[in-house]
Parts: structure tokens; sequence; C-alpha cells
């Protein structure tokens, strides 16, 4: 679930597209759609799942999302071109074994080990940009050491960073950290919104 900081980092790019990967439920666009009002240069939202059930669960909250039944890492390669930035790209296909078997099979299939953000990350680095990414779920230790060829540095949401809502504003918590960078854009922004600089 996304991270309230989310509004802030997309008000301050003026993003104009958002991307999930991995809906599960569809809580995160859910609540990214009912940003959209005070988000006005945010036109367009994606969202893509492997499992038809979470496609199918997604597609009863959203009502301005368009949503692909599909591997990520394809998704990516024939969509990125064509996304209008600057967009904000939220990866969290990643599990932790927490998942119903059907749709842990059909990622594990895909993305032994939680690999997969690893390949999303080489498609959209290899983007012009500019963008703004943000991985759900950090873990420093694991993530960061994995992904050190990509990226040399992140910005991680802490207890200070706004937390993790519902759709209706009520709070759920701080949920697990998120990290964001960005590429063409000026990562002063993520500084000042009190993220923590990790290396």
């Amino acid at each position: 679930m996304i991270h309230l900081v989310a509004k802030e980092v997309l008000r301050q790019y003026q993003c104009k597209s958002f991307i999930e990967t991995g809906t599960f439920e569809g809580d995160t666009l859910a609540l990214v759609e009912s940003w959209m009002p005070e988000l006005p240069h945010l036109k367009s939202l994606y969202g893509v799942d492997l499992w038809d059930k979470a496609i199918e669960m997604t597609q009863k909250r959203v009502k301005h999302t368009q949503l692909f039944e599909d591997n990520s890492v394809n998704w990516l390669k024939t969509f990125v071109p064509q996304m209008e930035s600057p967009a904000f790209y939220f990866l969290d296909a990643h599990t932790f074994g927490w998942l119903p078997a059907e749709q842990q099979e059909i990622s594990n299939s895909y993305s032994p080990n939680n690999q997969l953000y690893i390949q999303e990350l080489e498609i959209l680095m290899k983007s012009s940009g500019p963008f703004v990414i943000c991985i759900d779920d950090w873990n420093a230790e694991y993530n960061l050491s994995q992904s050190k060829h990509l990226i040399d540095h992140v910005w991680v949401t802490t207890s200070n960073s706004p937390t993790v809502c519902d759709i209706n504003g009520n709070v759920r918590g701080i949920g697990r950290p998120s990290c964001y960078f960005v590429k063409g854009l000026d990562e002063t922004i993520l500084r000042d919104l009190e993220l923590q600089r990790e290396e």
C-alpha cells in the first residue's frame, strides 16, 4: 500500500501518469484515484498484474484506471515509451509468500526470489524519463545490494514520513518502508519531504 507522502511527491513533481505493477486488491490505485481532484496534472492511471482475480478485484474499485493482465516486465517494455512524463512508477509486483497459493505460484514462475523489480528497473532505467520510481516494501540491505548496478542511492520513508491510510483517510499504520528515486528530476524535493537517503 502506498504511503501518503506519495501524494506530495506526485504534486511536487507534477506527475502526469501513475503506473502500478502488482495491483493485488486495488488499494493503491483506489487511493490515488481519490487524490486526482487535488492533482489536476495527473491525467492517466495504469495497473498491471499477472493474476486475473487481482485485476477483477481492482476493477471493482476504480473508475479512471486502465488495467492489464500481464507480466509487468512485458508490459513495461511495451508501454514505457508511451507514458506521458513525468511519470510515477509504483513497483509492487514482488511477493513475500503471503499471497493466495494460486497467485504465489504464478508470481514465482516469473520471478523466483522476488527479483522482478530488478527486471522492471532495468527497463525503466533505459528509458529517457523524466520519472519518479517508488519501490514498495523496501529493505535496504537486500534491495539496494541487488540493484547497485542500476541505482546508487535511494530516499526511504521513515517513521516521520506520512503514514499509510485507506481510501477514506483512516490511518492504517506506518507500513513497510518504501524507497524513491528520480531520473531527470530534482531530487532535493525528496530530501525536503524528510525522506532518508540510503547508499
